[in-house]
């Protein structure tokens, strides 16, 4: 999980549009956006199911195992997952 965060977290930083605002006449403000095309995506797998082991040592105390359950709970079923995850590969 950790590395999947870290994961997302340098696409973020790579992939972060540059925002140019302008300023012009009479108090109008101007957003230059990318457009959709000049970014580049990269396919992200869906979250996995956790289980205690997944839950560092330092989290333990924190950490309910009636959490994990429902965010397991909460996760799409296997079939689906998978399917989403072959689609992006």
């Amino acid at each position: 999980m950790r590395q999947v965060n870290e994961e997302l977290e340098a696409q973020i930083t790579q992939n972060r549009p540059e925002l140019e605002v302008l300023f012009n006449g009479a108090n109008n403000i101007e957003l230059k956006l990318p457009r959709p095309e000049e970014f580049d995506f990269t396919p992200v797998p869906y979250p996995k199911k956790m289980s205690t082991k997944d839950v560092p040592s330092e989290l333990k105390d924190l950490i309910e195992e009636d959490s994990i359950k429902k965010y397991n709970q909460s996760l799409p079923p296997k079939a689906e997952v998978d399917r989403y995850n072959r689609e992006r590969e």
